[in-house]
């Protein structure tokens, strides 16, 4: 059903090159949602940069302020000026060019209106606008997005920066599903033992980088979150939902031999994503540096903080000034933050693994059969008042299917770069796709040094789990995975991105040509000397070489 914004047009010219803000040639609308906040409807557009716009003449019917005075003193303000764009959206009255400003700017915007003379009720109403407008518009707009997610406020409502992690309609629909995610279970004896050793947990900086698993069960369970939903099938024989991997693995969604009702398994499979992915990645990164520790294990299970997770993704915490003092004192992460967490981890929780894995044993390849869980989690709840809780932390473990692995000496563990964990699930989620997977290319290659070999860009965006969008091929998709190989090479993740083969652009159809082109990119230069230092390492001294890279 077609969203219809409830204003009319704004009677500016109708050539983007001759109105300031006017719609830039490489962007595009791709959606529309009116939300309504506060008592107000608000048209909000999404473009094919991955911003967020909002009509212009919309707030400032909302507040109650003059359209044409704001529309000027944006374009003479240099800092609001580059949000400003003048975007086509569909209206009562057709197809019409409106004013609208970034959502990210809302803040700005606000903090510089003049509000002598104004009401008190219209100060508190522009003051929530500042303080929650572009969280819960985000929100509200993406929840709009999947109308067959159920809408359920949620809690808190603390202010936070729109470029940390924006909690997903997704967590709404498992509050519902699980009703644990918001009451918990009474404290069992056993949880006083388990919480006395997540107190002795000790403070772990974020480094420059994450050593994590990277076996074939987590390329399985990387693709099977990141792929879309129809590529989940269901099973003719069975009434349960599955994701075959690439690497032949098969994933389900709870245990597949107690299904869940198909409703909801593909309420939950709608929840997976970028989120889910790089919760496990920091899970398996911590385990791997607790799970010898006898103090902070427990049987094969590593304590890990609920805080440490988003620590890793680069969330902030939230922060408050008192008054008669200007400095700022944190209160913690905020509760929206640490919901996305226990949704991470509930969906992991049930993500089961079937199938073979390869291992050497003695020099021969011998297959295994697996048949259990991906990750076994235990939860850590800190007792609050009477019998509620709050989840502070988890003992992590993977599945029984690493046991084979690691009894024959079969160890494989990838680095990742810290500024992976911390690019935007939404405006980076091409470059944080092309990321994980070239974290588990590289580890691949680690013994024979073989990073230079050429990969096909189809291929590349393939295993990297991006949809192809050809009917947007060289006007849109194009740029924006080069944006993004041009964004990891900036920020250290990769050390070189190399074009092999050159494409002539000026000709018709040339889209297929750079879906064929062959690409190199390398890891950073100190990636490739940990890793040759860590191969050497296992060699019997005799054995030991350079490696030609």
């Amino acid at each position: 059903m077609e969203d219809h914004a409830t204003e009319g047009g704004n009677n500016l010219p109708h050539n983007p090159q001759e109105e300031p803000g006017a719609l830039a040639p490489d962007e595009e609308v791709i959606s529309q949602q009116t939300v309504q906040f506060l008592d107000d409807s608000l048209l909000v557009l999404l473009t094919a940069s991955d911003r967020l716009y909002i009509s212009l003449p919309n707030l400032c019917a909302a507040l109650t302020l003059n359209a044409r005075g704001q529309l000027q003193r944006i374009q003479r303000t240099p800092g609001l000026v580059e949000g400003l764009r003048l975007l086509p959206a569909r209206t009562r009255g057709g197809t019409q060019r409106l004013n609208c400003l970034w959502l990210e700017k809302l803040p700005a915007w606000l903090s510089g209106l003049h509000l002598r003379g104004t009401k008190q009720a219209s100060r508190a109403k522009i003051k929530q606008y500042r303080d929650q407008g572009v969280t819960e518009i985000t929100r509200l707009f993406y929840a709009a997005e999947s109308p067959a997610l159920p809408m359920l406020p949620i809690q808190g409502t603390l202010p936070f920066p729109a470029t940390e992690t924006v909690i997903e309609s997704s967590i709404e629909t498992m509050m519902t599903l699980d009703p644990t995610l918001t009451t918990l279970p009474t404290v069992t004896p056993d949880q006083q033992e388990l919480r006395a050793l997540m107190t002795q947990l000790p403070y772990i900086p974020t480094s420059e980088s994450l050593v994590t698993t990277s076996y074939q069960e987590d390329r399985a369970i990387r693709e099977a979150t990141l792929a879309r939903k129809v590529e989940w099938e269901e099973e003719p024989e069975f009434q349960r939902m599955r994701y075959i991997a690439s690497n032949k693995l098969h994933v389900y969604f709870g245990d597949p031999d107690h299904p869940l009702e198909l409703n909801e398994a593909l309420e939950r499979i709608r929840s997976l994503g970028e989120s889910t992915i790089l919760t496990a990645r920091i899970l398996l990164g911590l385990w791997n540096i607790r799970r010898c520790e006898r103090q902070l294990a427990k049987d094969g299970s590593a304590a890990i903080r609920v805080d440490e997770i988003l620590e890793w993704r680069g969330v902030q915490k939230h922060s408050r000034t008192y008054s008669l003092s200007e400095k700022r004192f944190s209160d913690g992460f905020q509760w929206k933050h640490k919901q996305q967490v226990f949704l991470d981890v509930k969906l992991l929780e049930h993500c089961y693994l079937r199938g073979h894995h390869t291992v050497i044993v003695r020099g021969r390849a011998q297959r295994f059969r697996i048949n259990g869980p991906y990750l076994r989690v235990t939860s850590v709840e800190k007792v609050k008042t009477g019998e509620q809780s709050e989840i502070v932390g988890y003992f992590i473990a993977p599945g029984a299917w690493i046991n084979t692995y690691e009894e024959h000496g079969n160890i494989f563990f990838a680095e990742i770069d810290r500024r992976v964990f911390q690019l935007n699930p939404q405006n980076d989620q091409l470059a944080l796709r092309i990321a994980l997977f070239l974290t588990e290319h590289w580890r691949q290659h680690a013994r024979t040094g073989q990073y230079a070999h050429p990969m096909v860009m189809r291929d590349l965006l393939t295993a990297s789990m991006i949809p192809i969008d050809t009917r947007h091929l060289t006007n849109r998709f194009v740029p924006r995975v080069e944006a993004a190989l041009m964004k990891l090479l900036e920020q250290g993740v990769v050390g070189e991105v190399s074009l092999l083969t050159p494409i002539d652009k000026q000709k018709a159809h040339w889209g297929r040509d750079w879906l064929a082109s062959e690409w190199r990119i390398l890891p950073p230069s100190s990636l490739i000397s940990r890793y040759l230092d860590s191969i050497q390492s296992e060699l019997p001294e005799g054995r030991r070489r350079r490696t030609s890279y």
